[in-house]
């Protein structure tokens, strides 16, 4: 499986920290993964921006109708920093306030994979 799409499943925080251990695994190689409105927030997403720190094969991630505004989105910035492989990020309707916005643009223009 190269590709998984478990959008619009009630995952919540426990389910996406669950789909992040998958990640990590040596043996579960996901190139593309869509979590969209699967009821986490920032707590749950801050398993994924570690996974995305952690340079997982990962090329294409969409987290569309999350609550991912918090403080966790200085993670998201550095994990943006560190991955070096993926291409398309879509967090469209994710409740970002102007902080949460600034931090995600911060973090876009130091990343010149993402397209």
């Amino acid at each position: 499986v190269v590709k998984l799409n478990i959008s619009h499943n009630p995952l919540g925080n426990e389910g996406i920290a669950i789909m992040a251990k998958l990640l990590m695994t040596y043996r579960f190689r996901l190139l593309e993964l869509d979590i969209t409105a699967c009821e986490f927030n920032h707590i749950g997403a801050m398993s994924i921006y570690s996974c995305l720190k952690s340079n997982i094969p990962l090329k294409t991630l969409y987290m569309d109708q999350n609550k991912l505004r918090g403080p966790t989105m200085k993670h998201f910035t550095e994990a943006m920093w560190q991955n070096t492989n993926l291409r398309k990020l879509s967090i469209a309707s994710s409740s970002l306030d102007h902080q949460c916005a600034r931090r995600a643009l911060e973090a876009l223009e130091n990343n010149t994979g993402l397209y």
